[in-house]
């Protein structure tokens, strides 16, 4: 154990959290970013958004199944 190498580790300031963000694109491929760390106020604002968005994007997706065309 003690010949063991360190990791190096991150711990977020106060107010604050590390973030990690994956994203699927259409092709199926995935996409790793580097942990950041934001603000949580921030975090408060920009999650919801992003949910608004994905539930939109379901919504036109749906919809451009029923009528058979594709929405970009």
């Amino acid at each position: 154990m003690w010949n063991s190498p360190r990791k190096e580790t991150f711990l977020p300031a106060r107010g604050h959290a590390i973030v990690t963000i994956t994203v699927l694109d259409e092709n199926g491929f995935t996409h790793h970013y580097t942990p950041m760390e934001l603000r949580l106020d921030i975090l408060a604002q920009v999650i919801p958004q992003l949910s608004a968005s994905a539930d939109d994007q379901a919504r036109s997706a749906s919809a451009a199944t029923r009528t058979g065309r594709k929405n970009r």
